[in-house]
């Protein structure tokens, strides 16, 4: 069973299997529990005003601020597998382009992972503001460089 898991996350999954089970799942968890917390957000939640990151912090969403959080978590879990399959696609064509897209994407995912975790964990104790935007802008770094 473990070994199953290892390949699903190398990305030894069909196409359709990533397209129909694990990417849409990932975007449904990221997205659900964003729309969630909106709705439970103290003060009226306006998209074009606030930031998606006021729906996952203690401070301004002290009652669910945790369910962004978690979808984030699920989120690039789900997604995971994405980057292995890249690779694996990839590499006939070139192989050392292709392994680094595959690390860059991987990079990518979680380092979105650390994202919905570390600053809850981390900032209280450290005070370090900054840590959640740099995940953020890392993630969004490393995503752009798979996409090169």
């Amino acid at each position: 069973m473990a070994r199953r898991i290892q390949m699903v996350f190398a990305g030894h999954v069909s196409k359709m299997v990533l397209l129909t089970i694990f990417l849409p799942l990932s975007i449904a968890s990221f997205f659900g529990t964003l729309i969630v917390a909106a709705f439970y957000i103290p003060v009226p939640y306006d998209w074009t005003v606030r930031t998606m990151s006021k729906l996952g912090s203690p401070r301004d969403n002290p009652g669910v601020y945790w369910l962004p959080c978690l979808g984030l978590v699920a989120s690039a879990v789900l997604a995971l597998p994405f980057a292995g399959y890249v690779e694996q696609r990839l590499r006939g064509i070139m192989p050392r382009l292709a392994s680094a897209a595959g690390v860059a994407f991987a990079l990518a995912f979680v380092l979105l992972l650390l994202t919905g975790i570390v600053p809850q964990a981390i900032k209280p104790m450290l005070g370090w503001r900054g840590m959640h935007e740099f995940l953020v802008r890392s993630s969004a770094a490393a995503f752009f460089i798979g996409m090169l």
